[in-house]
């Protein structure tokens, strides 16, 4: 049962992120400001301190930098971020 969830990625320097869990729907949310649009960003997801699966990323990419190497997931095909493409409203 996850009793700390945040999220960590190319949009905050890589910097954990604490999410909130809703109390009527039981979803963990956060709402992070001036993240720059239009274009791909990395992250992961981390639970109680550990990386974990995202079911609803975009896509997985190898990673690149030290910041991503520290917050990887490792997988069958290799270490691995989460994607997301980020739009503007």
């Amino acid at each position: 049962m996850p009793v700390r969830v945040e999220v960590a990625g190319s949009f905050n320097g890589w910097q954990r992120a604490a999410m909130k869990r809703d109390r009527i729907s039981g979803l963990w949310q956060v709402t992070l400001h001036d993240i720059p649009a239009n274009r791909t960003h990395k992250y992961m997801l981390l639970v109680n301190g550990r990386p974990v699966k995202d079911p609803h990323a975009d896509g997985l990419a190898v990673p690149q930098t030290a910041e991503e190497t520290q917050h990887q997931l490792v997988t069958p095909r290799g270490s691995r971020v989460f994607m997301l493409a980020s739009q503007t409203k």
